[in-house]
């Protein structure tokens, strides 16, 4: 049976455990918020955007009314499954015995009073929680959770529990928001604190599932994990660093103890030398320190004119609890899973396995706490022209996966045709000529090799093997280009770009 915190507290832990806790904090200050289950009760979602639609009606067309195509596709399996026709098993909520339910929360932050709502997604039995909870507030494009939309497949499998938390107006209001999509069931929610509100809900929240828990006492998670992706990751960091955030007494567990215990962030550049600015090294030996943090840099953070060697020297080195994980091929938006709604100038788009590697974050994360495994060291080779690159054009170093180690494509960021799609990328297919250079015997010769690097990253803590229905996917789309029909049926390949230089 696990320990919980609250039954841990002033107990013999393990110096792991001791660690990813954190200094202990003054009491804590404030009242407990007072949380009620949502409307008449718990509710299995969706519930955002599902009155949105009419019977019969076009889910993509759907999906471009409401804004942020990257949140309307198949990460919303499950959540919203009506986005994405026939969807595999492997992406459904009931495949794992998951429920989400949404739960109300009211208190005082910032000085004024809030009432609020946060949604858990967890294992329906008790048993199978890992004990890990990952919290994150909603994302500011109309998103849901993003490292919950992203990861939950394999955090599913693993068992851990996500807990998304809408923090400020914005998303409470209209629009594609929760009120614009189901005005009678959010009537009345309000955040009277403002800004200066955004910190203490997330650490009240994160309080409440540790000692007064609404689902019961066998959910008491043993580790906090702060999350996000992209905006969110901001909003993390600034959780996590912030005088109002994880250190603030006021936000303290009744033994002292700060709320949350770790972070994990993506869509992040990662920490950087230069003073100033949230993501300041001071932060490290600061409020940070002792707190596990994961930073994963996706290609779009670090394929830009500026990230040269010398640009990389500034950043932040890794060190005992930081650390940065720089990942080839991937792009700030993910469209591997994107519904048809998506409409980027440039096809193909970008097919990179990301939701596999934002996994990959959360297995390391958890590893690191759970297990006192060493979550290893990733980032791209530089020189003072940008990143170093292969034969192929994909970068060197990093994150390594099967994709760029046993290639069929370059893969290029950004994409063209607005801001959602300058943040996702598009692919490069070799011609035939190349393939068949690299891969003599077709289909049969890639798999073996694409197989092969595969369990090679596996075995060395690089490639989740909860995705190996992905990779398997890979190996099966061998020489297909897959093409967003609704953008150009017609398709012709693009050139190839100019190569990054080096």
């Amino acid at each position: 049976m696990r320990f919980k915190r609250h039954i841990m507290a002033g107990a013999a832990v393990s110096v792991l455990l001791a660690f990813a806790a954190g200094p202990v904090l003054a009491q804590a200050q404030q009242q407990p918020p007072i949380v009620a289950q949502g409307g008449d009760g718990p509710i299995e979602l969706p519930t955002l955007l599902n009155a949105a639609r009419e019977p019969g009606e076009d889910a993509g067309a759907i999906a471009q009314q409401y804004g942020n195509q990257m949140h309307m596709g198949i990460h919303y399996a499950g959540i919203l499954p009506w986005v994405v026709d026939d969807l595999p098993d492997v992406f459904d909520l009931d495949t794992y015995d998951y429920v989400m339910e949404e739960y109300f929360i009211s208190g005082n932050a910032g000085g004024a009073p809030y009432s609020t709502r946060f949604v858990v997604l967890r294992p329906e039995n008790p048993a199978n929680f890992s004990g890990m909870m990952l919290i994150e507030t909603q994302h500011p494009g109309a998103g849901i959770f993003q490292t919950m939309s992203y990861s939950r497949v394999g955090g599913m499998q693993a068992g851990h529990m996500y807990v998304g938390v809408t923090n400020t107006n914005a998303q409470l209001g209209g629009g594609t928001h929760a009120a614009g999509v189901n005005a009678p069931r959010y009537a009345g929610l309000n955040i009277e604190g403002g800004n200066l509100a955004q910190n203490p809900i997330i650490a009240q929240v994160a309080a409440l599932m540790q000692e007064n828990n609404p689902l019961g006492e066998e959910w008491v998670p043993e580790w906090v994990v702060m999350t996000g992706a992209s905006a969110t990751s901001a909003t993390a960091s600034n959780f996590m660093i912030q005088p109002n955030g994880n250190t603030d007494p006021a936000n303290a567990l009744s033994d002292g103890s700060r709320p949350v215990d770790a972070m994990f962030i993506w869509d992040n550049a990662g920490y950087t030398l230069a003073e100033g600015g949230d993501l300041n090294p001071a932060n490290l030996a600061g409020p940070l320190e002792g707190v596990p943090t994961i930073v994963l840099a996706t290609q779009s953070e670090w394929d830009t004119a500026e990230y040269t060697a010398a640009n990389q020297a500034q950043r932040a080195p890794d060190s005992e609890t930081y650390r940065l994980f720089q990942v080839p091929g991937m792009s700030h938006i993910g469209n591997r899973y994107a519904s048809d709604a998506w409409n980027c100038e440039i096809q193909p788009e970008n097919r990179f396995m990301g939701e596999a590697h934002v996994y990959l974050g959360v297995k390391k994360i958890y590893d690191w706490l759970a297990n006192g495994e060493d979550p290893g060291y990733a980032r791209v080779e530089f020189n003072d022209s940008g990143f170093v690159t292969d034969e192929h054009g994909n970068a060197v170093g990093g994150v390594r996966s099967p994709q760029i180690d046993v290639p069929v494509a370059q893969y290029v960021t950004p994409n063209g045709g607005g801001l959602t799609c300058g943040l996702s990328g598009y692919n490069v297919y070799f011609d035939d000529a190349e393939l068949a250079d690299l891969y003599p015997g077709g289909r049969t010769d890639y798999a073996r090799q694409f197989w092969a690097s595969t369990l090679d990253l596996i075995e060395a803590g690089w490639f989740p093997y909860e995705y190996l229905w992905d990779a398997a996917a890979e190996v099966e789309g061998f020489g297909e280009v897959w093409v967003n029909p609704t953008v150009n049926p017609d398709y012709v390949a693009p050139p190839p770009p100019p190569a990054p230089a080096g």
